[in-house]
């Protein structure tokens, strides 16, 4: 499954315990809250998984793709304010998600199919 998911620029050289980082032809920060890089923590059940997610904000839009342990899933979503509305595809399995960003953090739920919570949680912290 991560095979079909994953492109080349997913495998941009990374630190040493990063999963997933910018590939090396990423767009410059452009301090739209939603974008950059950012690292935390991924729950799913009672699971616990760290979490590196590299994500792009064009106006209100975002799209990007998160590392999960052995998972690698696709995101994009619209933000409101400091909301972000979220579909993800880890296929063939798909859902929802909201985050909420509090200064460089957001925390968020997700869940399975038309559900945006009930199956895990996430939070993250935008890395330099």
């Amino acid at each position: 499954r991560v095979g079909r998911t994953v492109t080349p620029a997913d495998l941009a050289p990374r630190k040493s315990r990063q999963h997933l980082a910018p590939h090396c032809s990423a767009p410059p920060a452009n301090g739209l809250p939603f974008a950059g890089y950012f690292n935390g923590k991924f729950v799913g059940g009672r699971t616990e998984f760290d979490l590196d997610a590299v994500l792009t904000q064009t106006g209100d839009r975002v799209a990007g793709s998160f590392s999960y342990g052995a998972g690698f899933a696709r995101m994009e979503g619209r933000v409101t304010g400091t909301r972000l509305d979220y579909t993800w595809s880890l296929p063939p399995n798909r859902g929802r998600g909201t985050a909420t960003l509090s200064g460089d953090t957001f925390a968020g739920t997700w869940g399975d199919n038309d559900a945006n919570t009930g199956v895990g949680t996430l939070t993250a912290r935008r890395q330099p």
